[in-house]
């Protein structure tokens, strides 16, 4: 899931977040930015480091 937070946005807050679970994600893994190039990077830099592959 990716939304973005207007709420968190007008407070200067990072705005964007990407959430997932379930499979080897235990857990589940967020990633918050202020942007949602800035949110998914992060996300994919999470999603690797638990061991999943992404293919792009």
């Amino acid at each position: 899931m990716i939304r973005v937070d207007a709420e968190r946005m007008r407070d200067g807050q990072p705005a964007w977040t990407f959430a997932a679970s379930g499979g080897p994600l235990y857990g589940g893994m967020r990633a918050d930015g202020a942007s949602a190039a800035e949110c998914m990077g992060r996300a994919l830099l999470g999603l690797r480091e638990a061991g999943l592959v992404v293919p792009f």
